[in-house]
């Protein structure tokens, strides 16, 4: 009660009365709210709150949701609308470009991460706006995957109403096994650069050189090499697929994913919780 009392809660002492098998009576305090100052006018959309360990777990769970729904966003939007525009198709679609010139943004990137996590840990407040934002995205990763997974994997037939909104002006060139990236269209010549699984060219042009297609690739600054499609098959391994060429289409159950994870960004900033410390 003396704790109570020093932190001015404006207690009063109303009356007593012994409970039934108790020896000692309880006193009974009245806290006059009205004159006590309040504990909310402070806070702000931009205020600092304090956070719990369970808070952390939370906010952590907030965070990887919102950056994995960024990076696949990227990864599935974002980098064919960009390099769509060929004076910028080098930085999207060969990252591995800025690698090659500055070897030092790897461990940059990576003591980056460490600090992040670090600071992440050793925090006891955070932004009241920024959590809602965290919530946000996560509530835009639940609504975007949860329509998006269902109109790709529900036996829907989509053909009539899932037209094409828009198609990139470029074709490109995906590639699905390690290969190299040739100087002339023939195997045997200089090898410009190596390039993995998943990574993305750019379509200039097309040449078939006795039973081989290739593929003409942008790979630097007006600079241009040739990837095989298809490898014949030999004694030990049968025809095997490099390259795949395809347009991107951006379509109207995209549109609706979309705007299921725009829902529930919006749900989620609106509907942050938080418990007192």
């Amino acid at each position: 009660m003396a704790e109570l009392q020093e932190k001015e809660f404006s207690l009063s002492k109303k009356a007593g009365f012994r409970p039934r098998g108790k020896t000692k009576p309880l006193t009974i305090y009245q806290c006059k709210w009205d004159s006590h100052p309040s504990l909310i006018d402070a806070i702000r959309i931009w205020s600092f709150l304090p956070i719990i360990k369970q808070q952390k777990a939370e906010i952590l769970i907030y965070s990887v949701a919102s950056i994995g729904i960024l990076y696949f966003f990227y990864l599935k939007y974002l980098r064919y609308v960009i390099a769509d525009h060929k004076h910028l198709a080098l930085v999207i679609l060969n990252p591995q470009l800025i690698l090659d010139t500055a070897p030092a943004i790897p461990a940059i990137l990576l003591m980056g991460a460490i600090a992040a996590a670090a600071a992440l840990y050793a925090i006891r407040a955070v932004p009241y706006y920024l959590l809602r934002l965290m919530k946000g995205g996560f509530g835009f990763c639940v609504g975007f995957l949860a329509l998006y997974l269902s109109a790709m994997y529900l036996p829907i037939d989509s053909t009539q109403t899932n037209g094409t909104m828009y198609r990139s002006r470029h074709l490109f060139v995906e590639v699905l096994r390690d290969t190299h990236v040739y100087r002339f269209p023939w195997p045997g010549s200089q090898i410009l650069r190596d390039v993995r699984r998943s990574d993305l060219l750019l379509l200039a042009d097309v040449a078939k050189r006795e039973d081989l297609t290739w593929n003409k690739v942008l790979v630097g600054k007006e600079q241009y090499g040739w990837v095989p499609r298809v490898l014949p098959p030999t004694i030990s391994e049968p025809e095997r697929r490099v390259t795949l060429t395809y347009k991107f289409s951006f379509r109207y159950s995209d549109l609706g994913a979309l705007l299921a994870g725009l829902v529930g960004f919006v749900w989620g900033f609106l509907n942050l919780r938080i418990r007192p410390t």
